[in-house]
């Protein structure tokens, strides 16, 4: 899809907007292909499951608490 919206630029003369499409779109591209390379290189699984510890839950949990406590005080104070 991307490159045909660069193919129509180039069609309606528009050329350094096309090129700069195929660009951002290989870059974009590129930059998945190194998120993968770089998750799929973790290492051993035993070192990664030690980083894992029950805090991040707790941390998660919190954040989200009050998240939703901010979004219903604004709620509240919206529609009274």
């Amino acid at each position: 899809v991307m490159f045909s919206l660069a193919a129509l630029y180039v069609m309606l003369d528009a050329h350094f907007i096309g090129a700069i499409q195929v660009l951002v779109y290989a870059g974009a591209i590129m930059v998945v292909f190194l998120f993968v390379v770089m998750l799929l290189n973790l290492g051993h699984p035993d070192d990664v499951a030690d980083a894992r510890t029950g805090w991040w839950k707790l941390a998660a949990g919190g954040v989200g608490l009050a998240m939703l406590s901010l979004i219903a005080a604004r709620l509240k104070l919206q529609y009274p």
